[in-house]
């Protein structure tokens, strides 16, 4: 027999929606690490490199108004460190702060807890 259980569903609803979040925002950052790339090979090694197909793009959705949207994501920013992926506890903490996110905040169930920083 089925039991409902109103504090296990909100906590697992709440790690869904932190998962959800997460890798779309891994998404975007990929996305970044493609336009920066593309930037790079047409500034050291060929001017017209993908001047036809343009920035990677990413598309997001359904949001809650059933709506996708299209994103172009880019690093903001000139310092080099700000330019690469950090690792996944770094890229929790600062992914607020990029261009563009959707969610925010560190979930220790990522890691081991065995794992030492």
């Amino acid at each position: 027999m089925y039991t409902y259980h109103p504090e296990a569903y909100y906590e697992l609803a709440r790690r869904f929606d932190y998962h959800v979040d997460l890798v779309e925002d891994l998404m975007l950052e990929l996305t970044r690490a493609a336009n920066l790339v593309s930037d790079q090979v047409r500034r050291h090694i060929s001017s017209s490199f993908r001047l036809e197909e343009g920035a990677a793009l990413v598309m997001s959705g359904p949001h809650m108004d059933f709506s996708f949207r299209i994103s172009r994501a880019e690093y903001v920013g000139t310092q080099e460190e700000e330019r690469r992926y950090p690792g996944l506890r770094r890229f929790m903490e600062i992914r607020k702060e990029r261009d563009s996110h959707f969610g925010e905040g560190v979930s220790e169930d990522y890691f081991s807890p065995f794992e030492q920083d």
